[in-house]
């Protein structure tokens, strides 16, 4: 299981395999985005939370999974 995003920093991006990024306008602003990325010996789910700080978005949240989701899961993650 990966733990934190230090897990995946010692691995070389070879692919975007899907992502999805959902802005919900509240209090405060969130940018919330997922990429299925394909890494030499692995696929790996990235879900980001950014919230917007005065001007600046600033990172709230990192969540890795090992393995791609699918589109639709995804979506179903952003939403929650």
């Amino acid at each position: 299981m990966l733990e934190s995003r230090k897990d995946t920093s010692r691995l070389v991006i070879s692919t975007i395999i899907d992502s999805a990024v959902t802005i919900i306008v509240g209090a405060p602003v969130q940018v919330r985005a997922v990429y299925v990325s394909k890494y030499k010996n692995m696929d790996v789910t990235e879900a980001f939370l950014f919230v917007l700080d005065g001007e600046t978005f600033k990172l709230a949240g990192y969540q890795p999974s090992e393995g791609a989701q699918s589109l639709k899961e995804i979506k179903e993650k952003l939403r929650k």
